[in-house]
Formats: structure tokens, C-alpha cells, sequence
């Protein structure tokens, strides 16, 4: 794909974001002004945009969407429910043709048909007075049915089939580098053209010379898909009718009526402009001035002036050229009666594809500012200036016997590389960080066709929308959050009656919030619905031998909410197309871990449930705390650390073949890592080491051998055979060259548990 047609893809599906959010917004607040601005500009820089590339369906049918949020701004079409349906499916189907686009760098075959439909259906939406007026769709006449030929065409000097053209510019045309006069007289085989006023001007007060009030209709004798090619930039205001001359008539009779009495009060107001004082035979420049007006009358009769004029006397020719223009304006002699015709019927309407899912999808460009870019060439500028350092302190060193001021050297010289890299690192990851807006923001949609759906009435509220996260894990949490949100709705939330009887407003809530938890970003999914019946989720897990009567008996409620993570729970009996609570929560479990968080879950039966997500900032650069296993180094992520601790082994106590341990008035059960690992035992040891670490709200303590500092990694995931571990969430390379494997916390305390 070309540089070009890439950015106009990136930048449409932008658009299109704005634009729903603009359209849903205004679902809300039916007359905010501002609303409607924005997503009139949004849409009508889509089909600018569009306009450059060969993409006649996506044009027209934008086109036709702008035309009725024009209808809307001048409030001659009221904003519904119905509207914003239409809307929204246009949006839709934009998304599916930028992804073609993206995919092939061509829209499908059946693009035009539902294009077409697409654009008939927004256009039967304008119901406005005036030339902007679309009528309604009718049915097809049948084929054996003449129509008459159009009282305001005039016989014309042709024989055989003609095309007439209506075409009916927006108001707007003037302000998107268009130039409806020219194109008219440009258009291929023009035989006749006529200027269409509207059926009532604006008042003079409010007449914007600046819009665009009138439209055209013509005869081209050219072939209609080379006057399809002429018009393709403005198609969607362009219509085509097929009619039959007998090739009766003259060029005479081909004068439009009103551009006839036009071109006569002009001629009236020249002969007495020249007629009057001013025009004296000394001031040639109103001669000139006449004689340019007749023209340009001429040129628009199609009447070819002679003689020409002649310099030495030019009031003399321009008599001549008056004496001429009167006898052509002459209305003709009237013609016979024209010739009825057969218009063919139009193709059936194709259905167009409904899609209920996001108008848009993960971009893979980034908004980068310019003070950030500045920030990081100067650190990109530092690290070369260190890096020249390196080869004076290698030949300094070919030079000195003693080494301990050359040490010296060397370490403050790598102190300032290592600031230097740190910066970088820091430098890059703000580059990552993008607003969680980007994918928030999304879900207005989703939430406003399923509550549709379902009969809900449910408002949708984002906090935190400003709180910035790595673009990896922005773009990795749309998913799991469609899942949690459609689980509100179809699970949590009651319907309006079921509400009011519950002493709760009709309107129900969903409210995702998102803030910044010291090295972390944390993202809650509330609602406030029937919350979770833990009794209910209990019976299921026991039903499908996902948890035995013993770990039941000793479970506490907290813990047995986590239960509706395990993979095929689901405390719905019916089966529903929207979610399913079980499968649905399984998969967002396993994508939450996956990128490095932990997820837990709280309810309150009648109150409603929050969902909290826990995720690293960045999945690139990851703190790791290494503690030594046998022969082998390995790495937990530091923000699951809770603390490190010495502990005798005395303390140790045993419950159902579990070992315990009491540390701050907790009971830690614990995990011996040698024996998981299956290493070779060792003499006992008095004192253990053991690290405290925190998997989805539950605390365990890992026995190692050793604790060693910690380290930044770039953690690589395990490929080949080792991808099938899954106690190993992947691989980092060390300053030594030796490996360091990560710990999937998460998989190891649950293989311990069973």
C-alpha cells in the first residue's frame, strides 16, 4: 500500500471514531449544536478524503450521509433513534471498506449494490423544502409503461436515445474545491443544459453568497458510463434517466426559458447603459465593458457573434452583435408533442450487511508530540557522545601500568551510560503510552445495541480516560473488556421493571474507571445490577467437579467468587448469543495473565459487581526480582512481590498435607520450589528464604534458595518446544549472557494447589 492510500486509511478510521462518539453522544442530547458540527466535519472530511482515490461506493454513500447531517444542522430533519441507526450502519460499513482497502487496496465486487442501497436509504431520510429535497423511493415502473418525455426539456436536434441528467451540487460545494458550473459545461456530448432554482429563495437578509442554492439538468448524447467517469466525484448528487428523441426541433428551441429572459434583461440593460450619459464614445471602458457582458450572453445561448469586434468602432459592432442576439432570444414557433419514453427498471435493492460489533479496530499508528520526539533525539545525542568515550579509555589503557585510576574511569563512564539508557528507556515508554480514551471510548456503541436489544435502559461512564498505559496493553485490554461489559448487561443488569420494583432507578449504570497504582495501571468494571448469588456459583463449580466439598467447606466467600474464573462455569441457564458468564470470564482471566496482571472480582448480592483488572505499565521493560532455584536463576515480576522474608523452619506448620506459615498475623500457605522443580534435595536448613507474592488476591510464599537483586528485562515469550511450559511466562537475557526464565505465578501456585 502506498504512503498516500495508508494515510488516508489511518486517518478515516480516526474519523470514524470521532464520529461515532459524536453520533452516540448526540442520542444523549438530541440538540447539542456542537455535537452535530463535529460529526458533520468528521464525516465530510471522510468523503473528501475519499474523493482522491477510486472508491465511488465508499464516496457516494458518505456523501449521501453528509447530506442528511446537513438537512440535520439546518434542522429541516429532526435527529432519532432511527436516524443514528442509519447513521451508524453507514459508519459500519466504512470500517468494513477501509479494512478491504487496507487488505487488498480495492473494495469487494459487491461494493456498489450496497453502496447504492446504503446511500438510498440515507437519502429517503431528508425530507428538507427547497432544490436540496430528495424525493422518496418509488417503485419501478413496469417496463411496458411510457413515461413523458420532461415538460422542461425542449425538442432538441438529436435522434435516437439521450441521457438527462439532474444534478443537484451540495450547498456546500464550493467549500470542497468543486465547480458545479464547469462541470456541467464540461460534461461529454452536452446538447442542453438548465439552471433549477430552488422553489423559494432565502430571504436577502439571510442569503449566504457563499452556498450554493441551485442545480442543473442537461442532455448528453455520450454513453452514461463516460458521464458516470465525469461525474464520479460528485456521484451520489447526480441521477440518470434514459430518454428517446425523434430529432425533431432546432438549435433555436434549445434556450432554456428562464436562461432566455435572463440573457434578455441583460441585453435590455446593456443598450441602455449604453444609451445613457455615461457611456460616452471617449470612455472606451464602458464600451469594453458591454461588449464583454454580450460575450458572455452568447456563450451561455451558444450563439456565435459577428463579426468581430472591430477596434476602431466598437459601438458599431456591438449594435450588430445587439441586432443578433435579439432575433436569437426570439422565442420559436411551438413544436410538436415530444416523444414519450420507457425507463428501465432499476435493479432490486440488495440488503445491506448489519454489524453490531466496534466501529473500529486497534490502529497500529501512534500520535506522537514533538516534546517527547526532542527528548529522546537528545538522549539519542548523549549516548553518542558516551559511546565515543569508549574507544580513548581502550587506548588509554594500552598505555598505563596502573589499573585502579583506569577502573575508576571506566565505572563513571558506564555510570553515565547506564543513567544515559535508563532515560532512553523512560524516553520510549512515554512514546508507547497512549490514553485509555482510545479504547473506552469504544464501547458506547456496544453498549447502546445490546441495552436495544435487551430491552435495558443502561448509561455508560468512563473515569480516568486521561490515565496512560503502554499501547501493547491498551490495545491488548479492548477484548477483554468487551467481554466483561457484555456480561453486565446480559448477566447483571435488570430490565426497567424488574429496577423499579427493586426500589432502583430504571436506568441502569456501567462504570469503567481507570487510575495509575504506582508502577501499575488498574481498570474496574462496576455495574450496578443483581450482583453474583456466590450460593449459586458454588452449587455450579460442585455440579461440574470443578472444585471438591472440601475446598468448598474451607473456602471463604471472597474466594468463592473467583470461581467464576474457572474454564465452563456459568451460573446462566439459558443460552444467549450476547455472553456467557464461565466461558466468557474463563477468557478473561487467561488474557489478563497472559500480558503480565491479575484480575479479582467482588460482588454484592442486589448491589452489583466490580471487576478489577491490575496490569503492568509497559509489556516491554519488566522489573524482575531473580531468586536462585537448584542451579538456575529465575524471575518474578516485582510488583507480585509483597515481601521477602528469613523464616525458621520450626515455624512451619502442616494442615490437610498443606504447609503454613503465620507472618504479620496472616496464614501464608507455602510452596517449596526445589520439589516443584523437581531438584535434587538438600540438607535440611533452619533457616528458609521466602518470598511473598500476591496471584489475584491470594498470598503464597515461595521457598528459594537465594534472593538476588532485581533487574530490568525485556521478557521474550518461550517459542518451540518450551512454549508448551506454561510455569514460564518467557525468557530474558542477561548482562552475562546467561538466561533468566520468568515465573507464570498464576500456573504455578494453581499446579500447587492441585
Amino acid at each position: 500500500m502506498n504512503a498516500l492510500l495508508a494515510q488516508f486509511v489511518a486517518e478515516s478510521r480516526d474519523l470514524i471514531e470521532a464520529a461515532s462518539k459524536s453520533l452516540l453522544d448526540l442520542e444523549q442530547n438530541a440538540e447539542d449544536k456542537e455535537q452535530i458540527d463535529q460529526l458533520f466535519r468528521a464525516v465530510h472530511t471522510i468523503k473528501g478524503a475519499a474523493g482522491l482515490f477510486e472508491f465511488s461506493p465508499l464516496t457516494k454513500t458518505v456523501h449521501a450521509g453528509e447530506d442528511l447531517l446537513d438537512t440535520i444542522r439546518a434542522g429541516d430533519v429532526p435527529f432519532t433513534s432511527d436516524v443514528a441507526d442509519v447513521l451508524l450502519e453507514m459508519l459500519d460499513r466504512c470500517v468494513d471498506w477501509l479494512d478491504q482497502v487496507e487488505a487488498q487496496e480495492a473494495l469487494n465486487d459487491d461494493a456498489e449494490a450496497i453502496g447504492n442501497a446504503l446511500s438510498q436509504r440515507l437519502r429517503a431520510l431528508i425530507d428538507a423544502p427547497g432544490i436540496g429535497a430528495i424525493p422518496e423511493l418509488s417503485e419501478a415502473a413496469p417496463e411496458d409503461t411510457a413515461l413523458p418525455w420532461p415538460e422542461d426539456v425542449p425538442a432538441l436536434p438529436v435522434a435516437g436515445a439521450v441521457t438527462l441528467v439532474t444534478y443537484t451540487p451540495s450547498e456546500n460545494a464550493f467549500f470542497s474545491g468543486d465547480d458545479p458550473l464547469r462541470t456541467v459545461q464540461s460534461t461529454p456530448g452536452l446538447v442542453w443544459s438548465k439552471i433549477v432554482p430552488p422553489k423559494a429563495w432565502p430571504a436577502s437578509d439571510d442569503l449566504d453568497p457563499f452556498l450554493l442554492h441551485i442545480g442543473f439538468r442537461l442532455v448528453s448524447t455520450a454513453p452514461q458510463d463516460e458521464l458516470e467517469a465525469h461525474f464520479s466525484y460528485v456521484s451520489d448528487e447526480v441521477t440518470y434517466e434514459v430518454i428517446v428523441s425523434a430529432g425533431e426541433g432546432s438549435t433555436e428551441g434549445a434556450i432554456d426559458e428562464g436562461l432566455r429572459a435572463m440573457a434578455e434583461q441583460l441585453l435590455v440593460s446593456q443598450r441602455s447603459l449604453l444609451a445613457s450619459d455615461q457611456a460616452s464614445p471617449a470612455e472606451d471602458h464602458c464600451t469594453a465593458s458591454v461588449a464583454v457582458v454580450l460575450q458572455r450572453v452568447a456563450q451561455a445561448v451558444s450563439i456565435e457573434l459577428t463579426p468581430e469586434l472591430d477596434s476602431d468602432n466598437p459601438r458599431a459592432t456591438i449594435e450588430q452583435w445587439m441586432t443578433l442576439l435579439g432575433a436569437a432570444l426570439r422565442k420559436p414557433e411551438p413544436k410538436a408533442a415530444p416523444v414519450q419514453t420507457v425507463e428501465e427498471e432499476p435493479a432490486e435493492e440488495p440488503e445491506t450487511a448489519k454489524q453490531t460489533a466496534s466501529p473500529t479496530r486497534a490502529n497500529s499508528h501512534l500520535r506522537v508530540s514533538s516534546e517527547r520526539i526532542d527528548a529522546l533525539m537528545n538522549l539519542a545525542g548523549e549516548l553518542i557522545v558516551a559511546k565515543n568515550a569508549m574507544p580513548f579509555l581502550a587506548q588509554k589503557a594500552e598505555t598505563m601500568d596502573e589499573t585502579g585510576e583506569l577502573v575508576r574511569e571506566i565505572k563513571a563512564q558506564h555510570n553515565t551510560i547506564n543513567r544515559i539508557s535508563e532515560e532512553l528507556q523512560s524516553a520510549i515508554m512515554q512514546i508507547r503510552m497512549v490514553p485509555m480514551s482510545t479504547i473506552l471510548s469504544r464501547f458506547n456503541r456496544l453498549v447502546r445495541d445490546m441495552s436495544r436489544k435487551l430491552g435495558k435502559e443502561i448509561q455508560y461512564v468512563v473515569e480516568g480516560e486521561d490515565t496512560e498505559a503502554d499501547k501493547a496493553i491498551v490495545d491488548e485490554l479492548a477484548e477483554p473488556i468487551v467481554h466483561l461489559i457484555r456480561n453486565s448487561i446480559d448477566h447483571g443488569l435488570e430490565d426497567p421493571v424488574t429496577r423499579e420494583a427493586s426500589d432502583k432507578p430504571r436506568v441502569g449504570t456501567i462504570r469503567v474507571k481507570a487510575y495509575q497504582l504506582e508502577e501499575s495501571v488498574v481498570l474496574e468494571v462496576l455495574d450496578d445490577g443483581k450482583g453474583i448469588d456466590v450460593d449459586a456459583v458454588i452449587a455450579k463449580a460442585l455440579e461440574r467437579g470443578l472444585v471438591d466439598q472440601d475446598k468448598v467447606n474451607n473456602m471463604a466467600p471472597a474466594d468463592a467468587l473467583q470461581l467464576v474464573f474457572l474454564p465452563g462455569l456459568s451460573t446462566k441457564n439459558e443460552v444467549s448469543d450476547l455472553s456467557g458468564r464461565g466461558v466468557g470470564m474463563d477468557a478473561v482471566a487467561s488474557m489478563v495473565r497472559r500480558i503480565g496482571g491479575n484480575i479479582s472480582i467482588f460482588s454484592e448480592k442486589g448491589r452489583g459487581t466490580k471487576i478489577t483488572m491490575k496490569l503492568p505499565l509497559s509489556m516491554a521493560v519488566q522489573r524482575l526480582m531473580m531468586v536462585e532455584i537448584g542451579d538456575g536463576l529465575y524471575g518474578v515480576p516485582i510488583d507480585r512481590v509483597v515481601e521477602s522474608q528469613k523464616i525458621k523452619s520450626s515455624s512451619i506448620r502442616r494442615h490437610r498435607n498443606a504447609e503454613m506459615v503465620v507472618l504479620r498475623d496472616r496464614l501464608i500457605p507455602l510452596v517449596r520450589m526445589r520439589s516443584l522443580f523437581a531438584c535434587p534435595d538438600v540438607e535440611d536448613n533452619d533457616i528458609l528464604s521466602v518470598m511473598v507474592v500476591d496471584v489475584d488476591g491470594r498470598e503464597s510464599g515461595l521457598i528459594v534458595d537465594k534472593f538476588h537483586p532485581g533487574v530490568d528485562a525485556i521478557i521474550k515469550p518461550m517459542t518451540g518446544v518450551l512454549s508448551s511450559y506454561q510455569c514460564y511466562s518467557g525468557t530474558a537475557l542477561l548482562g552475562d549472557g546467561s538466561i533468566l526464565l520468568a515465573l507464570n505465578l498464576s500456573e504455578i501456585i494453581e499446579c500447587q494447589y492441585h
